[in-house]
């Protein structure tokens, strides 16, 4: 039996049969990256330039989707949004003021437009071997969708991909994550002494240092969905939301001498 997923229709939601493209482009991916993320990682990234030709396999005729990173949550109730891109829609990558290039962890995609697009975009990462780190735009996907489809993208309102680092934002539709996850924020924003070392380690310490005050709040909003959810979720993960409240109830005990609280 094929599982099932929701995808917002109208106003209602609407459960559909799903199932997902053959595995050949991630081969193919972890066959020529050879570039500064994980493998696993730029398997995943690419993924999302397939999610036209997926629902249509699946009989979804939808013109609009909007795609959220597994390192995003919803804070506020999803708003359609008024643009209707050509190609794709999205947001400024760090400086929430820079429209040069957008960060691909949230897009709204033009299905039908996107779906003819899909075999030439994935011929210019394969020309690169998947790898864009040269672009300045970011790697993997990111890159590749800036450099190939430069200039012909619409702007997402900034509530969709809001940054813990450009400050707190109540009227945020979604956070993103960019960079430190939540487990790894926390970790930076009291004893970072546990956290394993990356290459990447030094960028995510910059983006918590940017705004702590912002990265407690958003935290605190995160966990206390997560605190709904606890039950439903394995051993693993319930211990370090345990951990994570453990850590945040420490920071709010000191937060004035830390500037997380006024």
């Amino acid at each position: 039996m094929a599982p099932e997923t929701t995808f917002p229709h109208g106003s209602r939601e609407t459960a559909y049969p799903f199932s997902i493209v053959p595995r050949g482009l991630s081969q193919e991916i972890a066959s020529k990256y050879r570039g500064k993320k994980s493998q696993r990682h730029a398997c995943g990234a690419y993924l999302r330039f397939q999610i036209p030709e997926v629902l249509a396999r699946n009989s979804i005729d939808e013109v609009y989707s909007l795609y959220v990173d597994v390192d995003c949550f919803f804070l506020n109730a999803l708003i359609e949004p008024t643009v209707q891109p050509i190609f794709f829609a999205g947001c400024p990558d760090i400086r929430m003021d820079n429209w040069k290039f957008i960060n691909s962890g949230v897009l709204l995609l033009n299905n039908r437009t996107m779906r003819v697009e899909c075999e030439p975009l994935l011929d210019h990462a394969r020309n690169h071997s998947f790898d864009f780190e040269f672009s300045r735009f970011g790697p993997c996907d990111q890159g590749a969708l800036n450099t190939f489809l430069s200039g012909r993208w619409e702007r997402l309102g900034l509530e969709y991909n809001w940054k813990p680092f450009w400050g707190i934002s109540e009227s945020a539709v979604i956070a993103h994550f960019v960079g430190p996850n939540v487990f790894e924020a926390a970790s930076y924003l009291s004893d970072d002494s546990d956290v394993v070392e990356t290459y990447w380690s030094g960028t995510h310490r910059r983006f918590v240092a940017r705004n702590p005050a912002a990265y407690f709040y958003f935290l605190l909003r995160w966990l206390t969905v997560a605190q709904t959810l606890v039950d439903d979720l394995d051993r693993v993960m319930q211990l370090q939301i345990a951990d994570l409240t453990g850590r945040l109830e420490a920071l709010g005990a000191s937060g004035r001498d830390l500037g997380l609280v006024p």
